[in-house]
C-alpha cells in the first residue's frame, strides 16, 4: 500500500485518489451554517453507500 501511495504522489494523482475514495457530505444539512466536509466512506459495498436514503436513514 505504501508503494502505491508513493507512486500516486510521484505522478501527481494523490488528489484524484482522495476524491475517488471520499465523498462530500453536509453536517447538519438543514442548519443555515451547514458546512460541507470530505469524509471517507465506511460501507464496504461501494455502490450501496451511495444509494439514496429514506427519511429514517435507510436505503430507499
Amino acid at each position: 500500500m505504501q508503494e502505491v501511495l508513493e507512486a500516486e504522489m510521484d505522478e501527481g494523482g494523490l488528489n484524484e485518489e482522495i476524491r475517488r475514495r471520499t465523498c462530500v457530505v453536509l453536517i447538519f444539512p438543514k442548519h443555515r451554517d451547514a458546512a460541507p466536509v470530505r469524509t471517507l466512506a465506511v460501507e464496504t459495498n461501494e455502490n450501496g453507500w451511495r444509494q439514496p436514503l429514506d427519511q429514517h436513514g435507510r436505503s430507499a
